[in-house]
């Protein structure tokens, strides 16, 4: 029996060392939450590899910027983010990765991070690995009168275009025309009438002999003085 324990316990060393040292090779290899295999199938380790584990192998087991880029598990989300390395600067043996938090699997879909990656063109990501906050809303800017001890400047306004009036139209030479026509046909017609009715008393006096008249004849020449002239 006591064989039996050492056997097993000199096989599983190796796996154990092995497994111990592929983690210390991938950045926050040991910190991912939920598995301490992140190369396996099984979180706890050994069995089958996982596509990530798979690719590290490929790359001669050792971090690199091909593997980092990549995105093993194809959720989407490169293996260097899932892991805190944004911008694949981390180095074995270097310093310790940029970014320890909101950290997920690169060999399991299921397993994603809600960390907005880092800026990469900046020198360094400036502690980030922060669920992203929202936007403040802008503050309005005031409108209407301006705060004492300044002075508001307002957008002179262009003077109303003066509405167009009609223009009188001139009478037309045919109601002049017609005007004039109609004074003069007045006056003819009164001078008609006057020089009618003296020729109707000329010849009423007329019929009235003088000798015989006397006193009638002066009377009708007096009246015919004062419409028509006299009658001698």
């Amino acid at each position: 029996m006591r064989r039996l324990a050492a056997l097993t316990l000199m096989l599983l060393y190796p796996a154990a060392t092995s497994y111990s040292q592929y983690v210390a090779m991938c950045p926050n290899g040991a910190n991912v939450p939920g598995t301490s295999a992140i190369g396996h199938d099984d979180p706890d380790g050994g069995g089958s590899r996982n596509h990530f584990g798979s690719d590290f192998a490929k790359q001669g087991h050792t971090w690199t910027a091909e593997l980092c880029q990549k995105d093993s598990d194809g959720d989407g989300i490169p293996n260097g983010v899932e892991l805190g390395d944004d911008c694949c600067r981390w180095v074995d043996g270097g310093a310790a990765p940029e970014i320890s938090v909101l950290l997920s699997n690169p060999g399991d879909a299921n397993s994603k991070t809600t960390r907005t990656p880092c800026d990469c063109s900046a020198p360094s990501c400036g502690g980030g690995g922060s669920t992203p906050s929202p936007s403040p809303s802008p503050t309005p800017t005031p409108t209407g009168s301006a705060s004492p001890g300044s002075s508001a400047t307002s957008t002179p306004s262009a003077p109303p275009s003066p509405s167009p009036q009609p223009l009188e139209q001139p009478q037309s030479e045919p109601v002049l025309h017609a005007a004039a026509i109609g004074g003069i046909a007045a006056g003819a017609a009164a001078a008609a009438l006057l020089a009618f009715s003296a020729v109707r008393r000329a010849a009423a006096v007329a019929r009235a002999p003088k000798a015989a008249g006397g006193d009638d004849y002066d009377a009708m020449e007096a009246e015919f003085s004062a419409g028509a002239g006299s009658l001698n």
